[in-house]
C-alpha cells in the first residue's frame, strides 16, 4: 500500500497540517508495508508517539515488585487454604470449629459451646484450673494448618477425635495392651532399664565379634581393643602396629572409632579409622624423624665448630710458633752482627759511632777510665765462643790484624815462647776463618798455604817470610793482605754508607795494584758458589751479591718466604746487587713427577727486583735455574707500581684457562700443567715488557 505522497520522506508539509514522519519512522513503516503488517496510519502513528510520551513520563518502566508476605501472613493464607480445603470437602472441622481452634492457639478461649465441641473433638481439654487448652492433637492440627497442610490437619484431627471416644467408653490404651494372657493383669513383666542396656551391650558386642571376623582381626584383640577403650591398659603389639593403641596401652582415637564402627557393623568406617591411624603414625614418624635430623645437624654443626675451633688453635698456635722462630732468627743475626764486630773491634778495626752505640747498649763494650772504649766481661764472654760467628757471611774478613801487626815485624827482637804464642793466635784465626763456608776458593787455597807456613814454620815469624815488594820495599805482602782484610770486612757489613763504600773500593784498589797476587773477585764464580750451597735447602734462603762479587746480604727464611729487615732492604736499592734464592717446593715431589723441577718467579720477587733495581734476580729449584734481567732502558718506578702487576695478572688468568681445557682435553696431565704454569706466565710478561728471561737445566 502507498503512503500519501506528503509522507514520502518530504520536510515539509505539504497541506492539511499533518506533521511529517521522522526517518526512523519512515522505515519501521516501510517494514511493516513489505511484509503485509501494516496499520493504519493514524493509529500505528498515534501508539507510537504515546508510547514515547509515557516512556519520557516514567509510566513506561517495569511494574514494581509486590512486597513479600511476611511469616504472619503466610501462615494465615496457609490456614484459610486449609479451612476451605476441609470446608469444600466436607472432613476435619466445621469452619466455626476451625477458627475456633485457630482462636485458641493464638490465645482467644471461644465461648462455651465452642470450647464443648473442641473438648468433644479431642482438639482441647481442661486443665485442674478449669483453664482450656490444646490437647497434643489440636497443637498438631493448628500447626499443619499453619504450614498449609490440609491432609496432615485432618490426620491430627482424627487422631483427636479417636483418643477422645476412647476416653469416653473406658477403652483408652487398647492398642497398648498385651496380644496375649486376657483379662488385666496376665501379661509378662516389662524389663527394667538395666536389662536394656545389657541386651544391647551383648548385641554390640556380637555384631563386633562378626565385623571383626568379617576385617581379619582375632578375638584376641578386639577384646583388647574393647579393653583399652573401656581405660584397661592393654599390651598388644597387634593393635599397637595398626595404630589403634598408643605406646602406654590406651585406646587412641582411631582405635575408639574403629570399635565403634565394629559394634555398627560399620567396616567402612573400621578401615576409614586404620587409615586415618596410618598417616597419624606417618606423620608421627615424620615429626620424630626431623627432630633426629635436627638434633644430628645440631650434633654436625657443633663438631664441625669444635673441629673450625681446633683448626684455628693450631693455626695462631703454628703462627705464634713461626712468629717466635723469626723473633729467635732475627736476635741469633743480631747476636752474629754483634759478634762480628765485636772481633773487629778486638782486633783494632775502627768502629762507626752507630755501631759503638749498638755494642755499648748491648753490654759487651764500655768506656773506661782512659776515655776509650774496653771490652766487658760480657763482651770476653762472647768472644770466647766459636759458634757465634759460625757461618755467617763475610766471617773470613773479621780480622784486620791492626792491632797486632806491629809485632811480627820487629825482627829477631821477640823471644821464642812470644813468637810460639803469635803463630798459635794466628793459627787460630785461620782455622776460624777456614771453618766458614762462604769463603771463595781462592781465598781459602790462601788461608791453607799460610797455615801450613806457620804449622811447618814452628817458632819462625809468618811475616819474616813474606816477600817484599818491589814498588815499595817498607811495605810487605802480609802487611797489605790484612788491610785488605780489614777493608773486605768493613765492605761486608750491610750498614756502610754508599759514600764509605766507594772510598773503601778505592783503596781496595789502590792495594791491589800493590800486590799482584791477590785475585779480584769474580761475580758468576760467586753465583755458581752460591746457588751450589742453597739448591738442595728446605727453606728458601736469599743471597744479595754486589757487581764485585761480593756478599752483601743474605736472609734464611721459612718454606715459602724469605724477610729482610728495614735497613737490610734499603742498603740494597740501587747498588746494581744480583740476587739469588731457592723455591725448595720441589723437593716434595719425586724425581719423576714434572712438579719435582720446581716454580718460576712468583709476583713478589720481581717486583722486589724492579723496586731494589737489581742487575739481576736468579732462582734455582732441584733441576732448574731461572734468571731475569731488567728492559734494555733499565728499571723504572711503573714497572714495579703498574706495569708487571697488570701484565701478570692479565697472562695469569689466560694461562690458567689455557691449562685447565689443556687438562680436560688430555693434552697435558695436571701435574704437567701445574709445573707450567708460572714459567708460562712470565714468558709472556717479558715478551710485553721487554724483559729478559730464561731457564737452564741443571
Amino acid at each position: 500500500m502507498a503512503e500519501p505522497a506528503e509522507n514520502q520522506g518530504t520536510s515539509k508539509p505539504a497541506g492539511g497540517g499533518r506533521k511529517p514522519l521522522s526517518r526512523s519512522e519512515a522505515a519501521r513503516h516501510a517494514s511493516l508495508v513489505r511484509w503485509g503488517k501494516e496499520q493504519p496510519f493514524a493509529a500505528r502513528l498515534q501508539a507510537v508517539r504515546d508510547a514515547r510520551k509515557k516512556k519520557k513520563s516514567g509510566g513506561g518502566g517495569k511494574k514494581p515488585k509486590a512486597a513479600k508476605p511476611t511469616a504472619e501472613q503466610r501462615k494465615e493464607q496457609n490456614a484459610n487454604s486449609v479451612r476451605q480445603f476441609m470446608m469444600d470437602n466436607d472432613q476435619g472441622l466445621a469452619p466455626a470449629g476451625f477458627d475456633n481452634l485457630m482462636g485458641l492457639g493464638k490465645g482467644t478461649e471461644p465461648d462455651k459451646v465452642g470450647s464443648d465441641g473442641l473438648i468433644k473433638m479431642g482438639m482441647a481439654e481442661r486443665g485442674a484450673d478449669g483453664t482450656l487448652r490444646l490437647t497434643p492433637a489440636g497443637r498438631a492440627a493448628i500447626a499443619a494448618a499453619n504450614r498449609g497442610d490440609a491432609k496432615g490437619a485432618i490426620d491430627a484431627i482424627s487422631r483427636g477425635v479417636e483418643k477422645a471416644g476412647a476416653a469416653a467408653t473406658g477403652k483408652e490404651g487398647e492398642e497398648e495392651a498385651p496380644a496375649a494372657g486376657g483379662g488385666g493383669g496376665g501379661g509378662s513383666k516389662k524389663p527394667t532399664k538395666e536389662e536394656k542396656d545389657q541386651e544391647k551391650l551383648k548385641e554390640r558386642a556380637k555384631t563386633a565379634a562378626a565385623t571383626a571376623e568379617q576385617v581379619g582381626l582375632d578375638a584376641t584383640a578386639l577384646d583388647a581393643l574393647r579393653g583399652a577403650a573401656e581405660g584397661t591398659r592393654q599390651v598388644s603389639p597387634a593393635l599397637q602396629k595398626l595404630g589403634l593403641v598408643d605406646g602406654d596401652g590406651a585406646a587412641t582415637d582411631q582405635g575408639r572409632r574403629a570399635l565403634g564402627a565394629l559394634e555398627r557393623g560399620d567396616v567402612r568406617q573400621y578401615r576409614a579409622a586404620l587409615q586415618d591411624a596410618a598417616s597419624r603414625m606417618e606423620r608421627e614418624g615424620e615429626t620424630v624423624q626431623r627432630a633426629k635430623d635436627k638434633e644430628a645437624t645440631a650434633a654436625t654443626r657443633d663438631k664441625e665448630r669444635q673441629v673450625a675451633d681446633q683448626e684455628q688453635q693450631r693455626v695462631q698456635s703454628e703462627r705464634e710458633a713461626a712468629r717466635s722462630a723469626r723473633e729467635l732468627a732475627k736476635q741469633q743475626r743480631k747476636d752474629r752482627i754483634q759478634t762480628l764486630t765485636l772481633r773487629r773491634f778486638e782486633n783494632g778495626a775502627k768502629l762507626s759511632p752507630t755501631q759503638e752505640a749498638d755494642l755499648e747498649e748491648a753490654g759487651l763494650i764500655e768506656v773506661g777510665e782512659d776515655g776509650l772504649s774496653v771490652l766487658t766481661e760480657e763482651g770476653r764472654k762472647r768472644l770466647r765462643k766459636p759458634s757465634a760467628v759460625k757461618h755467617m757471611p763475610g766471617a773470613h774478613n773479621q780480622y784486620s790484624h791492626g792491632r797486632h801487626g806491629g809485632g811480627g815485624h820487629s825482627g829477631g827482637g821477640s823471644s821464642s815462647g812470644s813468637a810460639d804464642a803469635e803463630t798459635q793466635r794466628m793459627v787460630r784465626n785461620i782455622d776460624s776463618q777456614l771453618e766458614s763456608r762462604y769463603i771463595s776458593q781462592g781465598r781459602r787455597e790462601m788461608l791453607e798455604q799460610r797455615r801450613r807456613e806457620l804449622v811447618g814454620g814452628g817458632a819462625t815469624s809468618a811475616t819474616s817470610q813474606a816477600p817484599t815488594i818491589p814498588a815499595s820495599p817498607a811495605v810487605s805482602v802480609s802487611d797489605t793482605q790484612r788491610r785488605l782484610q780489614n777493608i773486605d770486612s768493613q765492605l761486608a757489613s750491610p750498614y756502610v754508607s754508599r759514600g764509605r763504600r766507594e772510598m773503601l773500593e778505592r783503596q781496595r784498589q789502590e792495594l791491589q795494584g800493590q800486590v799482584g797476587n791477590v785475585a779480584p773477585r769474580s761475580l758468576k764464580h760467586e753465583i755458581d758458589t752460591a746457588e751450589t750451597e742453597i739448591r738442595g735447602l728446605r727453606q728458601e734462603k736469599a743471597i744479595f751479591i754486589g757487581p764485585d762479587g761480593r756478599r752483601l746480604v743474605q736472609s734464611l727464611g721459612d718454606e715459602k718466604s724469605f724477610t729482610l729487615s728495614k735497613d737490610e732492604f734499603d742498603s740494597l736499592r740501587g747498588v746494581g746487587a744480583t740476587m739469588t734464592h731457592n723455591h725448595p717446593s720441589g723437593h716434595k715431589f719425586p724425581p719423576s713427577d714434572p712438579r719435582h723441577r720446581g716454580d718460576s718467579f712468583s709476583i713478589n720477587d720481581v717486583k722486589q727486583a724492579a723496586y731494589l733495581q737489581l742487575a739481576e734476580v736468579r732462582a734455582v729449584t732441584p733441576t732448574r735455574r731461572y734468571w731475569m734481567k731488567p728492559p734494555p732502558g733499565g728499571w723504572k718506578d711503573q714497572h714495579w707500581q703498574r706495569d708487571i702487576p697488570a701484565s701478570y695478572q692479565r697472562h695469569h688468568s689466560a694461562v690458567l684457562t689455557e691449562m685447565v681445557k689443556a687438562v680436560r682435553t688430555g693434552r697435558l696431565s695436571q701435574a704437567e700443567a701445574n709445573a707450567r704454569v708460572y714459567d708460562e706466565i712470565w714468558s709472556r710478561v717479558s715478551r710485553d715488557l721487554g724483559l729478559s728471561y730464561g731457564y737452564e737445566d741443571r
